[in-house]
């Protein structure tokens, strides 16, 4: 560490933003770095770390508060480790007299280490410094990180030295009494009532009891002048609906979260600066449209806000790139360890995917995959429904394994799952029609059918797919599409070891190809014999063919050995590879 010279007192008029957290060898995190805008949530599965990030920030601005944890190496990546929580801060006003990270910018980047104690230092240019006298301090008057815990409500709401109720009420009359104040003069008369009516007899009293000779007299009076003060001591905040009160502390953790973020949204207001805010599960006890208007007025307030959630409905509520995904991985020296991966800015520009194409997409869909080991994504929701059967069928449990299937409704946002799931890290698997990769020999399916009405296909890949990226070996692409044409059961397995199912054609056309499964489509769709044959079925009842009662049907009537080979592969090969991807 390189000293920083001689020390000087340190300054900083203005308003900070923090804009990234980096954190090494602190609790579960090796190393992690997130970007952070006015909201982030930190969403993940249980013991998946989010928390830790919180907890990382109350260690750098209220180091007190951790300070136990840390000498009893409750923070401890391992016993020897340094932990380093290291922040940047944009929009540094020019009367900041801190280094820059960088000559001539704007941002601002300190970092906490400990290993035996605590260490603030500044980094200047690549170098990291010892802080000015005192800066700690200044910048905390500037930006300010209140962590708000599960049931823990004390240093909000309960009167005392640190509450943020007690210093929202004295800030209020603070400010209502600067022009005039009304209410110490009337709290001065009450008083003098008091010491006359009162505290005279009891002076007297105690003169007499002293059995002493003189002139002297005792008397009781304030040791400073009274005023408003005297009124402000022990309140309680109430929830009032009708004729009920009920305080605050008896009421539900989203009604406390909802007034907690109100406090210190009228403190951030009328202090200046800024505040952060680390609120754990903010939308807890709280019904779906209620933490919608949660999130919605989180975004109105002058306040920075990290909060943990397990709600898909907060999650889908805001944009992807405002959400950072938290997941327990195992480990080769500590058991297990936390990874934080989140989409960095621009990243559907460099994928080449519009982004409000993407939102439209999304936003139709739920984001319970962000809570999964493992996730399936298929054309459409009969393809999801028959892959969850095949898979269920073949031993996978959906709720053990934590899967959630992802219904595109068209090969066309393939793109956007594939490089979000990629992205974040995230364990999935496709299942497409072979359509998806090769295009009909005459363009359309209706003029490209073979004599029996199954498709025929051109010998190319379309521009359109992700073979590339699915396959970046060439030789493997061009070998893939030779087998496309000779013997699809030799295709498959070569897209199955980079998590793609591929149906010979597609998933109803399959059917048609197993006569066990042909056989029981003639019946269920009420076919008469001269009708029976596959182009009967493919041309003259497509249309049935692929309603979802056709294909799940015929499906479960069929025994594992009667079932065509593409399904039989996803009914054994899918939970196989979402077994494995958990050792």
């Amino acid at each position: 560490m390189k000293n920083g010279g001689a020390k000087k007192r340190f300054s900083c008029e203005g308003i900070l933003k923090l804009v990234k957290v980096r954190i090494e060898k602190f609790r579960g995190i090796r190393r992690a770095e997130i970007d952070v805008g006015m909201e982030l949530a930190l969403v993940g599965q249980n013991s998946g770390g989010k928390s830790s990030i919180l907890r990382a920030l109350n260690a750098f601005f209220n180091f007190e508060d951790e300070r136990e944890h840390f000498e009893a190496s409750r923070h401890a990546f391992q016993k020897t480790s340094t932990a380093i929580i290291d922040l940047e801060f944009s929009d540094t006003p020019a009367a900041c007299d801190l280094p820059r990270a960088v000559a001539g910018g704007s941002s601002v980047r300190i970092r906490l280490k400990y290993k035996k104690t605590a260490n603030w230092e500044l980094f200047n240019n690549g170098v990291w410094q010892t802080p000015p006298q005192g800066f700690l301090e200044a910048l905390k008057s500037h930006i300010r990180y209140v962590y708000i815990p599960v049931g823990r409500t004390e240093a909000v709401f309960q009167w005392g030295k640190e509450s943020i109720l007690q210093a929202a009420v004295r800030t209020w009359v603070k400010d209502y009494t600067k022009k005039r104040d009304n209410i110490s003069p009337k709290v001065a008369n009450a008083t003098t009532i008091i010491k006359e009516r009162t505290f005279k007899g009891l002076s007297k009293h105690l003169r007499g009891l002293t059995h002493l000779n003189g002139s002297f007299e005792f008397e009781l009076d304030y040791s400073s002048p009274p005023d408003y003060g005297l009124l402000i001591q022990d309140l309680v905040l109430r929830v009032v609906d009708g004729q009920t009160s009920v305080d605050i502390s008896d009421c539900g953790s989203g009604t406390q979260s909802l007034a907690a973020i109100g406090l210190y949204s009228y403190l951030a207001e009328a202090l200046g600066g800024t505040y952060i805010l680390g609120v754990e599960e903010p939308e807890q006890n709280l019904h779906p449209q209620a933490q919608r208007s949660l999130l919605a007025a989180l975004k109105e307030l002058p306040l920075q806000v990290l909060f943990t959630t397990h709600s898909t409905v907060m999650i889908d509520s805001l944009e992807h790139e405002e959400v950072a995904l938290c997941r327990r991985v195992s480990s080769n020296t500590r058991g297990f360890e936390i990874t934080v991966t989140q989409l960095p800015g621009g990243f559907w520009a460099e994928k080449g995917i519009d982004r409000e194409r993407y939102y439209n997409f999304h936003r139709r869909r739920n984001s319970e995959f962000f809570f999964a080991d493992y996730v399936i994504l298929t054309e459409g929701p009969i393809d999801a429904e028959l892959v969850r059967y095949l898979a269920e069928d073949g031993g996978l449990s959906f709720a053990e394994h934590s899967v959630s299937i992802i219904s595109l409704d068209s090969v066309d946002s393939l793109p956007h799952a594939f490089y979000l799931l990629r992205e974040l890290r995230i364990n999935f698997a496709s299942v497409v029609d072979k359509d998806y990769f090769m295009p009909y020999l005459n363009d359309e399916l209706s003029s490209s059918r073979d004599a029996n009405g199954f498709p025929r296909y051109r010998r190319e890949y379309k521009d359109s797919c992700l073979i590339e990226e699915m396959l970046p070996d060439e030789g493997a692409r061009e070998q893939l599409l030779d087998y496309f044409f000779t013997n699809h059961s030799r295709a498959m397995p070569l897209l199955e070891a980079v998590g793609v199912f591929c149906f010979r054609w597609s998933m109803d056309i399959d059917l048609v190809g197993s006569e066990t499964a042909k056989n029981i489509l003639y019946d269920r769709l009420g076919m008469p014999a001269a009708e029976r044959s596959s182009e009967g079925i493919l041309v003259n009842r497509r249309k049935q063919l692929k309603r979802q009662d056709s294909v799940l049907g015929t499906t479960r009537g069929l025994h594992p050995r009667g079932l065509p080979n593409s399904y039989k592969r996803i009914r054994r090969g899918l939970p196989e590879k979402i077994k494995q991807s958990k050792v």
